[in-house]
């Protein structure tokens, strides 16, 4: 085996990159006003045709929580629960081949 061929994951101490609720109530709301803007803009330039990119799946995360989890921008690496259902999300490794799938669904 190569030393290329090892997976190497380098993760911080805590993801988060806010101090306080308040502080992330208030960065959650700063993102969703860049989302919109992002969105609208979007949409001018779509004049000749919209087609969804995992790109723009990407980009649209990114700024949902920009300055909140180190995170923003990425296809989560490791596993991930939900409580108080019973739905599985899908496995990390299954989720850049889903969103391709899902926005070549929507491009349709």
């Amino acid at each position: 085996m190569r030393r290329t061929d090892i997976q190497r994951d380098s993760r911080p101490s805590s993801h988060e990159l806010y101090g306080t609720q308040e502080q992330k109530a208030e960065l959650e709301a700063r993102n969703g006003l860049l989302q919109f803007d992002e969105v609208l803009r979007l949409i001018d330039g779509s004049k000749k045709g919209f087609k969804l990119r995992p790109s723009t799946v990407q980009k649209l995360q990114r700024l949902a929580i920009k300055d909140i989890y180190t995170c923003a921008g990425n296809f989560r690496t490791g596993p991930v629960f939900i409580e108080g259902t019973t739905h599985q999300p899908p496995e990390a490794a299954e989720i850049a081949e889903q969103v391709e799938e899902m926005c070549e669904y929507v491009n349709e």
